[in-house]
């Protein structure tokens, strides 16, 4: 009996490393892939658009990730632009979040 519990537990052991192995493989692997299909600028336009989350009344807000955005597109964004977006960006924000506040309480 205990020679069959040995046993058993070797086994689950060795399933239990081939899968850590296996697991840490596959999300290599999709981690390769992920970066061979986004580049850079995809990548970042993903990443720092989570600065525009409401989630948790706009917890995530970052008004360098959103300004960094604008690197993208210069031709859309001069030095007035850029400075309107700022006020604007500060501005909404503050709106939003005073409307939340209003209907959480």
């Amino acid at each position: 009996m205990e020679s069959l519990r040995h046993h058993q537990a070797a086994k689950l052991e060795e399933v239990l490393n081939f899968r850590e192995v296996y697991t840490g493989q596959v999300i290599d692997l999709e981690l390769q892939e992920m970066n061979a299909r986004f580049d850079i600028v995809t990548t970042d336009l993903l990443l720092d658009m989570a600065s525009l989350s409401p989630d948790d009344s706009f917890a995530n807000f970052d008004k360098e990730k959103i300004m960094k955005l604008t690197e993208y597109y210069p031709s859309e964004f001069g030095n007035h632009k850029l400075r309107e977006l700022i006020f604007n960006l500060i501005v909404s924000l503050s709106m939003v979040k005073s409307v939340i506040a209003d209907f959480s309480t």
